[in-house]
């Protein structure tokens, strides 16, 4: 049996080609999963949630999602349209606090029963692209969590 397929068995992956800086600004695809449900300390904006936001750009709009789900509350799903100028917001977020530094870095490990760590997946319209993932431990920043959360819940109503 291979060991990295046993429980507690962790996979990395990185894929050292992935680029650090990205050239493009345009992005066509957001998707972002994070959870904080291992915080020990709650801040009232982030909670102890899993939360997945998207955003697409399709035409001129962006067709967006803002989900959240808890062990103590009820889960949320808003879809939501936003002006194009919404991608441009992400993109300040992304180049502001340098998310592509991990990019290509890809970890799992096996047997967790819950999502405890972030994946974020960023496709410009270059083609260049953005794909970060670990189950286990959450490399987004409190700073950088709680700007997406704002920005998506600007278009909650």
């Amino acid at each position: 049996m291979d060991m990295n397929e046993e429980d507690g068995g962790v996979v990395q992956r990185v894929n050292t080609n992935a680029p650090k800086i990205i050239k493009s600004k345009q992005i066509i695809i957001f998707e972002c999963k994070f959870s904080t449900l291992a915080f020990l300390d709650s801040d009232e904006e982030i909670g102890n949630r899993v939360y997945i936001l998207e955003a697409r750009l399709e035409n001129e709009f962006v067709n967006g999602r803002y989900r959240h789900r808890s062990r103590f509350e009820n889960n949320v799903d808003v879809k939501f349209k936003a002006e194009k100028s919404f991608m441009e917001c992400l993109q300040r977020i992304i180049e502001g606090h340098n998310l592509a530094k991990n990019n290509g870095v890809c970890v799992n490990v096996k047997g967790l029963p819950d999502m405890y760590g972030a994946k974020l997946m960023v496709d410009y319209a270059s083609g260049e692209r953005i794909y970060t993932s670990n189950n286990q431990d959450n490399f987004l920043s409190v700073n950088v969590m709680k700007a997406m959360l704002r920005l998506f819940r600007t278009q909650l109503s």
